[in-house]
């Protein structure tokens, strides 16, 4: 199993919650939730690497979206954000920024 954490910005945003929050969809909103329970359980489901030790996991309803995570320790998922296909290379960098600033933090 996983802790799930989130990580806020540099202003003390939770990136991920905040694109959860403007899911309109009640019924995605869920699936996307579900989903990433069982991701705490280990069950990631179609995921790709995206550099800089960021991962996007796909979700295949909706617009595409997508939920930008990272692994410490195999023991921690941290949610990095989400978004859809339509903005995925920006969702990706925005990612690996708030990744690299969390581990910078973390020292």
């Amino acid at each position: 199993m996983y802790e799930v954490k989130h990580v806020l910005s540099a202003n003390g945003v939770d990136i991920y919650q905040a694109w959860l929050d403007t899911v309109q969809d009640t019924r995605s909103k869920a699936r996307i939730t579900t989903r990433v329970d069982r991701a705490s359980l280990g069950h990631f489901g179609v995921t790709e690497p995206v550099g800089d030790g960021v991962f996007e996991m796909k979700l295949d309803f909706g617009p595409g979206f997508r939920v930008y995570y990272a692994i410490q320790d195999r023991k921690i998922v941290f949610l990095l954000g989400g978004g859809s296909k339509a903005r995925q290379q920006n969702d990706i960098d925005q990612a690996k920024v708030l990744w690299k600033s969390y581990k910078v933090q973390q020292k």
